[in-house]
């Protein structure tokens, strides 16, 4: 099963303007060719790759798993009569490649936990230690707020139920909650994850809604 998100590569038609707003965000660039890849600093993951195209859209998203699952995974994937697909140009040709039932390219590659080093900021959130008594209730406003780690992406599909049976039966995600039958719907990765790491919601055309980075780090 697929245990991690790895990284989202986006194809944008204005490569200095998505530079602006990554940096701006926080994350660590380097060029890699024609490309822009981002990290989040203290984590040795790419977390967002920006490849020059005609368009906004998702070129890629890149999924992580063990090493002893990722044969298991190429069996399930040819067993439901998914062809494998080549790399596009620019990017490690590792792993699995195909392409999900709206479309989208996929990769799937044997990865290794990659923890943040930078030291947590301490937040009233839930599940962790945080006294209260004869203290200001707000973060202090010197924290550390650059991005840690990619949580999850949201997706556009055009049938959100399709893609969840095949991101559950064939990738072995698991459903963590939905709005409705078939308005959207999330997904989490299988073992100890988020609530979710791949959501849905229904479009007529697919295409990516939003991205969004967390405050702490799981991998399995």
């Amino acid at each position: 099963m697929i245990r991690s998100l790895q990284n989202v590569a986006l194809t944008i038609p204005d490569m200095q303007e998505g530079a602006r707003f990554y940096d701006a965000m926080g994350l660590e660039k380097h060029a890699d060719g024609e490309h822009l890849v981002y990290r989040c600093a203290g984590r040795g993951q790419d977390q967002v790759r920006l490849v020059p195209g005609e368009k906004k859209g998702i070129a890629l998203v890149t999924w992580g798993t063990r090493a002893g699952e990722i044969d298991k995974l190429a069996a399930a994937l040819d067993r439901a009569g998914i062809p494998m697909a080549l790399s596009p140009a620019g990017v490690e040709s590792n792993g699995l490649w195909f392409r999900d039932p709206d479309g989208i390219l996929v990769n799937i590659i044997v990865a290794d936990p990659a923890p943040q080093t930078r030291p947590a900021a301490e937040l009233n959130n839930p599940g962790m230690a945080y006294a209260r008594l004869a203290r200001r209730g707000a973060p202090n406003r010197h924290i550390d707020t650059r991005p840690r780690k990619l949580g999850h992406i949201l997706k556009f599909s055009t049938d959100i139920n399709r893609d969840a049976k095949f991101y559950t039966e064939v990738l072995g995600m698991k459903l963590s909650d939905r709005i409705g039958d078939e308005l959207a719907l999330f997904l989490r990765c299988g073992g100890d994850s988020d609530h979710h790491t791949l959501a849905m919601a229904s479009s007529e055309a697919p295409g990516l809604h939003h991205m969004s980075c967390r405050p702490c780090e799981k991998f399995v």
